[in-house]
């Protein structure tokens, strides 16, 4: 629940942003959107709202290649393959070739702040439906003190309207002397509540205003947005700049009302209708209710009103034209700034592949025991398999597989060369006896030495760090933890996915960093070259409270017709290292036919 808090306050912000945007643009564009266009903007409204809950990542079950008929060779494991059973066997065993070393990094400190503010969004949210479910009471209540229109002349003038706005459902009418103002009430059973002392003090073609405005509210589904809009109060009780915009949209709908009704009248009756808001001004200005729709409104927003009315001319097809292109143009952008709103406020997730270049797998019978996924890219097929997508999406501690980029920032700040990587042991003991010794590259990977990739971020320093990692892009960036350490179940996450997608970009060398640098880490991290192919990778090992809890094997397979890149993640309370992710990862690969 702390993480999902962290993530809908991050979306709170964005989502500032972004009404804050549209508000503006809205109000830019007053001039050039009719009122009813204007109410339109609450759509991009209620759906940014919606956003934050909204699933990470879109899921597509169906991969694009069953559905080409593809996969059609099923394996012994009974997964589906798309590719050739190959008759090597590797007979490989991990341990000859990788040590997989981690200290206990012990449980990460936890940042207070989102259990705080879950708690007191949580608290607010209960205070904000208590007053809503009270004003819906006191509504029903009122309702329920309501008789049927007994004026004769008033129901027929109001069947009038029904028939003048060809609305065949027949929506009852009431009067009561509870209300101050006429309103509209109900989604499944509407309703209108007229005033009994406005009924007697108002001529007939002002009753028939007023009618026409709440028979609008129908017509617009108004109902609906008011259910949107209490909830949305009711969750975002806390954000300015959403209150804001919920109050725009109650305003913009009324003035949608008075402009359809408008559209019915000639001309002439313009000032009429106008001069019926005036004279009734000081009683249609009450508070409106929280769960109806009404003619009334605050004495500024009826101010407004009138203004717009006074103001009102009837649009020509090219201006009806011209404001729809307008509204599609705001529309699209917003919508597409929204639709990326999960992905930059949450960074514990990554963007999927397009899926039209993805496919699922079942690999279930690998993973026993274990939570884990599984990423491939096959490069020649230009393709993605994917086991566990979301998983596949999801950003954790990148633990040892860090040091194969740490190589690289060493190499490229010239604080290693490719001909001279030796570092000399300080004489500190560790509980690591291969660490207690001058290292290498090539021994450092091999032992994954923690002391000689901490000297080289150290010797680099933070800035050059941030610097580096921001050019790769690699995960979510996050430097806000211990700089010597922020690999071991720290502050810096990366996905399955972005591991792939980052081995894939330095194999094609699309950083252009130097060949030789780019030559030295592919050195440090080759573990196999047999007929079949050579095997690069590295193991990563999140060891909490004396227990492997996170294992990563990522790397690639080199073919002389293709080359496939890979990443493996396993969670577990046990067991969950480096070894078993790289146990899970050749036999997938053997599987397949790949290695």
């Amino acid at each position: 629940m702390s993480a999902f808090a962290m993530h809908f306050f991050i979306c709170s912000l964005w989502i500032s942003v972004i009404t804050g945007l549209l508000l503006g643009a809205k109000y830019m564009l007053r001039r050039h959107l009719s009122c009813r266009m204007q109410y339109a903007f609450r759509l991009p409204v209620f759906l940014l709202l919606a956003m934050p809950f909204f699933s990470f990542r879109p899921a597509n079950p169906i991969g694009l290649l069953p559905i080409l008929g593809l996969w059609k060779q099923k394996t012994a494991a009974g997964i589906t393959s798309p590719f050739p059973t190959s008759p090597i066997e590797s007979g490989l065993n991990s341990s000859h070739w990788m040590n997989d070393f981690a200290v206990s990094s012990g449980h990460p400190t936890a940042s207070i702040f989102p259990s705080l503010f879950l708690f007191v969004w949580i608290a607010g949210m209960f205070v904000m439906l208590f007053l809503a479910i009270k004003a819906r009471i006191r509504l029903y209540r009122l309702e329920c003190s309501a008789l049927p229109l007994q004026n004769k002349a008033v129901r027929r003038l109001y069947r009038q309207c029904l028939e003048e706005m060809n609305i065949r459902r027949d929506i009852p009418v009431y009067s009561s002397a509870f209300f101050r103002s006429p309103i509209f009430v109900g989604l499944f059973r509407p309703k209108i509540y007229l005033p009994v002392p406005m009924l007697s003090s108002c001529d007939m073609k002002s009753i028939r205003y007023m009618l026409l405005h709440e028979l609008q509210h129908y017509r617009h589904k108004d109902s609906l947005s008011n259910i949107f809009l209490c909830l949305a109060r009711v969750i975002y009780w806390f954000h300015p700049v959403v209150l804001l915009a919920l109050k725009e949209i109650r305003a913009d709908k009324e003035r949608a009302c008075d402009s359809s009704v408008l559209q019915m009248l000639p001309s002439e009756e313009y000032i009429c209708y106008g001069n019926t808001l005036i004279n009734f001004a000081e009683k249609l200005s009450s508070p409106a209710f929280l769960w109806a729709n009404g003619m009334g409104g605050g004495m500024k927003q009826m101010k407004k009103r009138i203004l717009n009315i006074a103001g009102y001319r009837g649009q020509t097809k090219w201006q009806s034209l011209r404001e729809k292109c307008i509204f599609a143009l705001i529309l699209l952008f917003f919508l597409e700034s929204a639709a990326r709103m999960p992905v930059y406020a949450s960074q514990d997730f990554a963007s999927l592949p397009p899926s039209r270049m993805t496919a699922s797998v079942d690999l279930s019978t690998f993973f026993e025991g274990y939570d884990g996924c599984f990423a491939l890219y096959d490069s020649r097929e230009n393709q993605w398999l994917l086991y566990n997508k979301k998983q596949c999406a999801q950003r954790t501690a990148p633990e040892s597989t860090y040091k194969i980029y740490s190589a690289l920032l060493g190499l490229e700040e010239k604080i290693i060369t490719p001909d001279s990587t030796f570092m000399a042991w300080d004489g500190r003991p560790h509980a690591i006896g291969q660490w207690n010794k001058d290292q290498t590259l090539a021994s450092a990977m091999q032992d994954s030495v923690n002391w000689y990739f901490q000297e080289l971020d150290k010797r680099a320093g933070t800035e050059a760090m941030k610097e580096f990692y921001a050019g790769l892009g690699y995960g979510n960036q996050d430097f806000s933890n211990d700089s010597s350490s922020l690999w071991l179940g720290s502050s810096l996450k990366i996905s399955a996915i972005e591991q792939v997608e980052l081995l894939r970009k330095l194999y094609h060398n699309e950083y252009h960093f130097s060949p030789e640098n780019i030559q030295a880490v592919q050195n440090s991290i080759k573990l196999e070259e047999k007929p079949g192919g050579t095997l690069y990778g590295k193991t990563g090992t999140g060891n909490i409270d004396g227990e492997n809890r996170n294992g990563w094997f990522i790397g690639y397979v080199e073919t002389a017709q293709n080359t496939y890149f890979f990443a493996t993640n396993i969670h577990s309370e046990a067991n969950a290292g480096g070894q078993a992710a790289s146990s899970i990862t050749l036999e997938i690969l053997r599987e397949w036919g790949i290695f």
